[in-house]
């Protein structure tokens, strides 16, 4: 709630975040079992292209050879 707590600074500065962590814990297990059937998905419906990877040393080394204009 950004009324109750603008500099969402709850988790630092007051230990009743903790004490709502605490007692919402049991939401745990149900939250894996739905992440689980989510990430199940993905076998008959895989991502339709591969992600990309970068290297910075690759990126780097091609800004180094680029060509220069002028």
């Amino acid at each position: 709630n950004l009324r109750s707590d603008p500099y969402e600074e709850a988790d630092v500065t007051s230990n009743i975040y903790w004490d709502w962590v605490l007692d919402h814990v049991y939401l745990y297990v149900p939250a894996q079992a739905y992440v689980a059937k989510f990430l199940e998905t993905f076998k008959e419906f895989p991502p339709s292209q591969t992600p990309a990877s970068f290297n910075l040393d690759s990126v780097m080394e091609k800004l180094k050879t680029a060509p220069t204009t002028k």
